[in-house]
């Protein structure tokens, strides 16, 4: 390897001195050699030589194995012999290889938004890609600037694809537009959907999107989506339509998460989730719901903190009532809540 290695530099150097007329005689020989290779090692190092003095001849590296047709493609690139899209398109989904697969998605940033459609889906049509380290994040990256593109395609691509790490990421980069269009588009797909994964996925993303908005214009599809979301199998699903209805502003949804944080036999999780989303909302009648969860054990240091977001004359007396019963932690938060507003802290 050292002495290949060595070899092509001084070729390299040789080519740049002597121009491109001056290395034919060589290019022959690393194009025999190049057809003789018995081995990937020794077709890449021919590639490699034959890139150094002059280009790759395309058509010869054909037959190779997927590394050398990875390689290809880079090397053309580095070339400015842009593959054309359909080309690219139609050579990925005839090539099985993992490898090969990296290579196309790197390149792909070399590409205009519109044209990486057709391989991306080819891409992502494998669905083994998604436990690997690196392929889902390069079919991210490739496939992110198409949101602003085309954004429902943008999203029937996502969907559609066996990758699923890319759905939430998508759906996440629609919502995080924050245009009533984009919103009700991942509000619509969710409602349409009777996959819950891929309904979790949407809502998933969409939260995040939606992260740091207390309030939002409720979309058009809402009214038609929100009673499916409530209806599916999954738990979480629900979790976070309610979630979603709050931030929109739909009073059906605040008197049932009062009763699921009221409920001490729902499940925590799902009991601090409904507290969070009303908080934020600054739910008016919560501010009871807040007091009698002062005296629950399992959620004392969210309501503690939640009350310091709600101005009631009556709070003061019932934060300090059990104070001297508090763990350290939830006493720092009965402090922080009773310093948060002057008449508290007075």
């Amino acid at each position: 390897m050292w002495y290949a290695r060595h070899a092509r530099r001084i070729l390299q150097e040789r080519a740049t001195a002597r121009g491109p007329n001056g290395s034919a005689g060589t290019r022959s020989l690393l194009v025999a050699q190049l057809k003789d290779a018995k081995d990937t090692a020794h077709v890449l190092r021919s590639m490699w030589a034959l890139h150094v003095t002059g280009g790759v001849p395309e058509l010869l590296v054909a037959g190779r194995g997927p590394v050398a047709a990875a390689w290809t493609v880079r090397l053309l690139q580095d070339e400015g012999k842009v593959v054309p899209s359909e080309e690219l398109a139609r050579l990925t989904s005839r090539n099985p290889s993992p490898v090969y697969r990296r290579f196309v998605a790197s390149a792909l940033a070399r590409y205009a938004p519109d044209e990486r459609w057709d391989t991306l889906a080819s891409l992502a049509s494998h669905p083994e890609d998604a436990t690997d380290h690196n392929l889902p994040h390069l079919y991210w990256y490739a496939a992110e600037p198409l949101a602003g593109v085309d954004a429902p395609r943008a999203l029937t691509l996502a969907a559609d694809a066996k990758v699923p790490q890319l759905l939430p990421l998508m759906a996440r980069r629609i919502g995080a537009a924050g245009t009533p269009g984009a919103v009700d588009l991942l509000v619509k797909s969710a409602g349409e959907s009777g996959d819950a994964a891929k309904q979790l996925a949407l809502l998933v993303g969409l939260q995040e999107g939606l992260k740091g908005k207390r309030q939002f214009p409720m979309p058009g599809g809402w009214t038609a989506a929100f009673p499916v979301l409530l209806k599916s199998a999954s738990p979480d699903v629900r979790s976070r339509a309610q979630a979603l209805a709050v931030v929109f502003g739909d009073k059906t949804a605040f008197a049932a998460l009062r009763t699921v944080v009221a409920d001490a036999k729902a499940d925590a999780g799902a009991r601090t989730a409904a507290l969070a989303s009303l908080v934020d909302a600054r739910d008016a009648e919560l501010v009871p719901v807040l007091h009698a969860l002062v005296r629950d054990g399992a959620l004392r240091g969210a309501a503690l903190r939640g009350l310091a977001a709600f101005d009631a004359e009556t709070t003061p007396g019932v934060v300090l009532a059990g104070y001297a019963a508090y763990t350290p932690a939830e006493k720092r938060d009965a402090l922080a809540t009773l310093a948060a507003r002057a008449p508290y802290a007075k």
